[in-house]
């Protein structure tokens, strides 16, 4: 089993739907948002199988960071031939009020591919860094034999 974010990149700008804050430590309002897979100094956590034979199902976690008030949504998964996309999905909803600490989310990703080689597979999150809140992307490569 492999803990990794081997190639990580960001890029302008906040993805969001139905989003009135900040889904990592603080923040208000409620709704769905792309999960914070990079907060502040700590980066993403992915495990994953580095090898795994063909037609076999394996499971990929990607950790997403919120506080108390942050929950599991939805994954949106992607599979081609040579790879895949996925995207973590979390909800805030303010209950008066959220915990200052910051936790780890599971998101747990059953993956399948039919033909050998290595497939990359881009994580796209979002990263906090102070009061800044930019898309970023995680890739794993994984081998399939």
């Amino acid at each position: 089993m492999s803990i990794a974010a081997l190639a990580i990149a960001s890029c302008g700008g906040a993805s969001r739907e139905n989003d009135g804050g900040s889904d990592s430590g603080g923040g208000g309002g409620n709704g769905v948002s792309i999960g914070v897979i990079h907060h502040e100094s700590q980066q993403p956590v992915i495990t994953y199988p580095s090898i795994v034979r063909n037609n076999v199902p394996f499971v990929i976690t990607v950790h997403t960071y919120g506080d108390s008030c942050v929950s599991f949504e939805r994954d949106d998964v992607a599979l081609t031939d040579s790879g895949g996309q996925i995207t973590p999905y979390d909800r805030r909803v303010d209950q008066g009020s959220c915990s200052g600490s910051v936790d780890l989310i599971p998101h747990v990703i059953s993956a399948m591919f039919r033909t050998p080689g290595t497939k990359i597979i881009t994580v796209n999150g979002r990263r906090i860094t102070g009061s800044q809140d930019q898309p970023i992307t995680a890739t794993v490569n994984v081998l399939i034999q």
